[in-house]
């Protein structure tokens, strides 16, 4: 997998939040951010994946979509979160086909929805159905 810079991550969030209170006309010397009108509706919200569409509220943790999302999830897989489980600790030559292979060799053949590499060790693995988990 690619290595993860969490300070350009950091950055370039720091840089879309100040683009984006530029376009909504934030004055940043004259006010108080947490309190602005204009951002109250974004606060507290975490977009999960741009895939599923899934936006979760934090201060209440409720689920909500994107509404724009519709067009994208016909050709992405719905995301169940409680079919899904961390495994880490691969060697890092295994390639991801390889862990899917030895996965349906257990389960089955159908048994993996889908398997989303983390790192060279480590992927997150959606099974076809709960009982899997």
């Amino acid at each position: 997998g690619a290595k993860h810079e969490a300070g350009y991550d950091a950055f370039m969030t720091g840089c879309v939040f100040a683009q984006a209170c530029c376009h909504l006309g934030i004055d940043f010397s004259a006010e108080t951010l947490a309190h602005n009108d204009k951002l109250q509706k974004f606060v507290n919200l975490l977009y999960l994946s741009w895939n599923s569409g899934d936006v979760i509220n934090v201060s209440t943790g409720s689920v909500s979509e994107l509404p724009c999302s519709n067009s994208s999830k016909k050709r992405f897989l719905k995301i169940l979160y409680h079919n899904i489980v961390l495994i880490w600790g691969f060697p890092s030559k295994l390639k991801t086909s390889e862990i899917r292979d030895c996965i349906c060799r257990v389960f089955g053949p159908i048994s993996v929805a889908g398997i989303y590499s983390l790192d060279q060790t480590a992927v997150f693995v959606q099974f076809s159905k709960a009982e899997f988990v």
